[in-house]
């Protein structure tokens, strides 16, 4: 009997790089998201360092190159967090639409793997059979063989 073939294992391997592709994507958009975090959360550190400054100001303390920029700073950090909160959004969303996808893709691997499993117990099924089959025949040969004697 010839080796077992599954007919659509090209196509199988093509939504199997597919889904591979995916989950590269989905790693990449992750990694951006955190690269987003930690900027937004570097900016929340460096305001909280302007806030310590304008405070120590007020306390008397003279640190008045720093206080000279901190309103400025304050000001464009408040741009730049709103700026890096949108970013981080639509990153979010392109997040959850790659994950769509991804499911999707799963479910078209699943599903060809599902068809190549049933191909293959079909085929192990009528190769047993067969294998069967001559198992007889030879034993069949053999009695009667041994009847002729």
């Amino acid at each position: 009997m010839k080796p077992f073939k599954f007919k659509l294992a090209a196509i199988l391997r093509m939504r199997e790089f597919k889904k591979q592709q995916i989950e590269i994507e989905l790693g990449k958009i992750v990694q951006q998201i955190n690269g987003v975090q930690e900027q937004i959360d570097d900016l929340e550190r460096q305001k909280g360092e302007a806030y310590r400054i304008y405070e120590q100001r007020v306390h008397g303390q003279e640190l008045a190159t720093y206080y000279q920029y901190a309103g400025d700073f304050l000001k464009a950090a408040a741009a730049k967090r709103e700026e890096l909160l949108q970013q981080q959004k639509d990153l979010q969303a392109k997040y959850q639409d790659k994950l769509k996808e991804m499911t999707h893709a799963m479910g078209e691997v699943k599903i060809m793997e599902k068809v190549k499993s049933k191909a293959w117990e079909a085929y192990r099924k009528q190769y047993y059979k067969e294998l069967n089959r001559e198992q007889e025949d030879n034993t069949i040969m053999h009695f009667a063989d041994e009847k002729q004697f």
